[in-house]
């Protein structure tokens, strides 16, 4: 990279920018929702949300007139197709990270140096806010897990809503502790900052501490109210009875009735092609005929277009367990090596393809089945971008004293035809 004596930041940012487009792009194979569903940018309507018609019924106008000897008869009346336009708000979310004094100082006179903790920097932030959508893309307006009891300071999740992928990565995250998904409401003492820390997977817990970097155990009148229920959000996302963060797949895959969140202001209880095509929330023992019923719902009522199920990786896992879509493959040498297993999994029902994914942030006891061109993901301009202000990555924060990169993105996920989806929750192994 050749800055060359190059040394104000507005100045770095015109040479990096190029660098800075490509980060952007790039979506990295772990981010399975956004790799599955492109992004595609839109103009919003005047009232600052994407109008998309929809078609929720079909006309039924057709005449039956006997044999063509019959006289002609009054005609049934004209039914037309319904069709609503649906508001579909994108949500914006922000990733920011500072660089420190030192760095800043540092860059007057090691402009190079400068450079490459800028682009390592943008990365990360790029790449925490991709982490973030793609858990949003799901969970949205659900919570990321479900307390099942709490303990000062351990939290146990319950076995429905664990992903060890997703609590892993949200160690060290500042979170809400909510009421519930219907009524998202800081249970907790909201003045007081918790963090994640010693997420045990195995065990399903989580530890909550008022300290980041340590474990500082919150006071008991701090999470007196913590109990059985209640949601574990990224602070901010919800709070006062109101959701911040977009209305998630499985959201929108649950609805049966209202106009709110992923109904998008069309009432679910008034048109059967408005809900999902089909839901089992009592599933029970996960296998393959839990995913082919679901398949099978799908297929009647969708229309027969190609579909895919996300699944968590513990259904994956029973599937090929057993024997679904195994292979056995031996080498030619004399070892006679067994490799079995099998990277994708397809299955057909009556000329309908379904390929089964199996998605990191899915939480055990869900999985659902789309139609692939029914789930859509609406984006305003860009996907992801870095923030610029007088031809600048760089700015100062709020105290004047360091430089802050930040990047943003204004999305949503649309359901536009949940007829042809399934929706699964109530997962058990055994």
């Amino acid at each position: 990279m050749a800055l060359g004596a190059v040394n104000n930041f507005a100045a770095i940012g015109a040479l990096l920018k190029p660098t800075f487009g490509q980060i952007v792009k790039v979506i990295p194979e772990v981010f399975q929702m956004q790799k599955m569903f492109k992004p595609e940018s839109g103009q919003l309507s005047p009232g600052q949300y994407f109008l998309e018609p929809v078609e929720v019924q079909h006309g039924w106008s057709t005449t039956a007139l006997g044999t063509v000897s019959q006289d002609v008869v009054a005609l049934n009346a004209a039914l037309a197709d319904v069709s609503k336009q649906a508001q579909v708000h994108p949500y914006k979310y922000v990733e920011r990270r500072q660089l420190s004094i030192q760095v800043e100082d540092m860059s007057q006179t090691e402009t190079q140096a400068f450079a490459k903790n800028s682009v390592q920097t943008t990365k990360r932030m790029v790449g925490q806010l991709r982490r973030v959508v793609e858990a949003e893309l799901l969970h949205g307006q659900r919570g990321y897990a479900t307390v099942a009891s709490y303990a000062i300071p351990t939290v146990t999740v319950t076995d429905a809503s664990f992903s060890a992928a997703l609590l892993a990565e949200l160690e060290g995250a500042r979170v809400d502790v909510l009421i519930s998904a219907a009524n998202p409401t800081v249970i907790h003492a909201d003045a007081t900052a918790l963090y994640i820390r010693d997420v045990d997977t195995p065990a399903k817990t989580i530890k909550l501490s008022t300290v980041r970097d340590s474990q500082t155990n919150p006071s008991a009148n701090v999470t007196a109210n913590i109990a059985a229920g209640n949601i574990i959000a990224l602070t901010g996302y919800g709070a006062g009875g109101s959701w911040f963060g977009m209305p998630g797949l499985f959201n929108q895959l649950l609805l049966t009735s209202g106009t709110t969140g992923g109904a998008w202001n069309i009432d679910k209880a008034a048109y059967r092609f408005w809900r999902a095509g089909y839901i089992n929330t009592t599933v029970g023992n996960f296998g393959l005929t839990t995913l082919t019923d679901a398949i099978e719902g799908c297929a009647q009522i969708g229309g027969g277009e190609d579909l895919v199920a996300l699944v968590p990786f513990k259904a994956w896992s029973k599937l090929n367990a057993d024997g679904l879509g195994e292979q056995t493959f031996f080498n030619n040498d004399t070892s006679m090596k067994r490799v079995s297993g099998t990277n994708e999994i397809d299955l057909v029902y009556r000329g309908t393809k379904c390929s089964v994914v199996g998605v990191r942030y899915m939480k055990d006891g869900e999985a659902c089945v789309v139609q692939k061109d029914a789930v859509r993901r609406l984006c305003v301009g860009p996907e992801i971008n870095l923030n610029y202000r007088d031809g600048s990555p760089y700015m100062l924060n709020e105290n004047q004293e360091t430089l802050e990169q930040r990047c943003r993105t204004l999305q949503v996920i649309f359901l536009e035809k949940p007829a042809a989806c399934a929706v699964l929750s109530g997962i058990t192994y055994s």
